[in-house]
């Protein structure tokens, strides 16, 4: 199982991370954006779901990234 990294983001990092992304042009293959604490990739061609990134308070500020799945199916 591959180790998740030990980087705390910065709150201001996280305020960035929640506004997501979405692709400008073709050649930009990700849909980028967050549910709460969960940060989600989908495909931006087909809309499907396929990974997901948990992230966590830290005491005295920033999260920490503590779990990761892979999507399954769809959107």
């Amino acid at each position: 199982m591959a180790r998740l990294p030990r980087r705390i983001w910065s709150d201001e990092d996280w305020q960035q991370i929640q506004r997501g992304y979405l692709p400008r042009e073709m050649n930009e293959k990700w849909i980028v954006f967050a549910e709460e604490e969960v940060v989600l990739l989908h495909r931006s061609w087909t809309g499907h779901g396929l990974f997901a990134a948990t992230f966590a308070p830290v005491d005295g500020g920033g999260r920490r990234w503590t779990a990761d799945r892979r999507c399954r199916g769809g959107a």
